[in-house]
C-alpha cells in the first residue's frame, strides 16, 4: 500500500504559542514569537535567562521538558495552543485518495489523546491514518530519536512510502538511506535550505500551499 509520512510539530502544527507559554513558566518571561521561531532552545536560554536562572539551568531544563513532554495538566494545556499550519489539512484530504497518511512524531505516546484532539479540531484526518508515537520512556532514557527510527524502518517494511515531509533537518538522512523517494523539508525559518538539500531532502518548501499540485 501506498503511503505518506507526516511529522507533526511545526510541519502540521504551529507551536510557537506552545513554547511562548513554556518558556513563561520557565523563566516568567514572554519570549517573543519571532526569536522562538529563529533560534534554538539553548541559544533562547542564554538570551532570556537572568544570571540567577543560568545558575539553575539543569532545574528549568527539567522543568521545561515535563511541560512539552505533557507530564503534567499544565503541559497538557499548553498544548491546546498548538495551531494549524494554512492549508496542511486540505492537501491531507486530497492525498488520502492515493496515499495512507502516516503521522509520525516525536511527540511521546502520554500525548496521544490531546494530539488527536487538536487534529481533529482543526479538521485534519484522524480515522483510518496511522499515528505513530515513540514512548515517555524514550525520551527519559535520551532515545527517543533512536526510537523515532525504529518506527521509520517498520513503516518502511510495512507500505510503500513513497515521501515524507518534516521540518527537522536532521532527519533527512535517515529518510534518503530508507529510500524513500520524494523528500520535502518544511522550512523552519531558523534552518536554512541546504541545512534540507545537505542531508537529503529532494525538495524545500514554506507552505502548504506549494503541494497542492502533488
Amino acid at each position: 500500500m501506498k503511503a505518506v509520512i507526516v511529522d507533526i510539530d511545526d510541519t502540521l502544527l504551529d507551536t510557537s504559542e506552545r513554547m511562548q507559554g513554556i518558556w513563561r513558566h520557565v523563566l516568567d518571561v514572554d519570549v517573543p514569537i519571532p526569536d522562538i521561531l529563529e533560534h534554538s532552545l539553548e541559544e533562547l536560554f542564554m538570551k532570556y535567562a537572568s544570571t540567577e536562572q543560568k545558575s539553575r539551568m539543569r532545574e528549568l531544563q527539567k522543568l521545561f521538558f515535563s511541560l512539552m513532554l505533557c507530564e503534567n495538566e499544565t503541559g497538557v494545556a499548553l498544548a491546546l495552543l498548538d495551531k494549524p499550519m494554512h492549508g496542511a489539512a486540505e492537501v491531507l484530504h486530497s492525498w488520502m485518495q492515493r496515499y495512507k497518511i502516516i503521522y509520525l512524531t516525536g511527540r511521546p505516546d502520554n500525548t496521544r489523546d490531546v494530539t488527536a484532539k487538536t487534529l481533529k479540531k482543526y479538521g485534519y484526518p484522524v480515522d483510518d491514518v496511522k499515528l505513530e508515537m515513540v514512548t515517555l520512556q524514550d525520551w527519559k532514557n535520551r532515545k527517543q530519536i533512536q526510537a523515532r527510527e525504529q518506527l521509520l524502518e517498520s513503516l518502511v517494511n510495512e507500505y510503500e512510502v513513497e515521501m515524507v515531509i518534516d521540518d527537522f533537518p536532521g532527519y533527512f538522512t535517515k529518510y534518503r538511506d530508507s529510500g524513500i523517494p520524494t523528500r520535502i523539508g518544511y522550512r523552519a525559518k531558523k534552518h536554512s535550505i541546504s541545512d534540507y538539500t545537505s542531508k537529503g531532502a529532494t525538495r524545500v518548501v514554506e507552505s502548504w500551499d506549494e503541494l497542492r499540485d502533488i
